[in-house]
């Protein structure tokens, strides 16, 4: 090679290899049996969690913010109830006031560069948005369900 030559460049695959990797929202929820109003009780939340199979609510306040109720968060709000009286008023309490704010994510992003934002704001779960609405709810058990349920072409199953 002669000064002002370049050594070519080594690609890690062909480039007219297609990238296969899903999109987020491929491996994610809908919102649709998700949604519940910020209003709704806490009570109701829990029955229609149990009624519905869910692990997390999508809370919408009237804000195309929408924020994620988890089992979790709601089992510690109770649980951190400080006597009877004050485990009552928890209970009352609307969703509205314990649902939090998940970071929005592109819905036809790519599921490992959703996954690596995911791990970049420390966080286990996305409200992905297609055309500025939310569509999908993208948590760390729909990635693995994915991750578990997908076969990249020439690879064999596990045994």
């Amino acid at each position: 090679m002669t000064t002002g030559e370049r050594a070519p460049v080594v690609l890690a695959a062909p480039p007219e290899v297609l990238d296969d990797d899903p999109r987020a929202r491929d491996c994610a929820d809908p919102l649709e049996p998700l949604l519940v109003p910020a209003a709704l009780r806490v009570p109701a939340a829990l029955a229609l969690m149990r009624r519905r199979g869910l692990d997390h609510l999508v809370v919408r306040d009237g804000t195309h913010q929408p924020r994620v109720l988890s089992e979790v968060a709601l089992l510690r709000r109770l649980a951190a109830a400080a006597g009877p009286e004050d485990h009552a008023r928890r209970a009352l309490e609307s969703v509205g006031l314990i649902a939090r704010a998940v970071p929005r994510l592109p819905a036809d992003m790519p599921l490992p560069d959703a996954v690596a934002e995911l791990l970049a704001a420390d966080d286990d779960m996305a409200v992905l948005v297609h055309a500025g609405e939310p569509v999908a709810l993208l948590t760390a058990g729909s990635v693995l369900r994915a991750i578990g349920t997908t076969r990249r072409p020439g690879t064999r199953s596990p045994r």
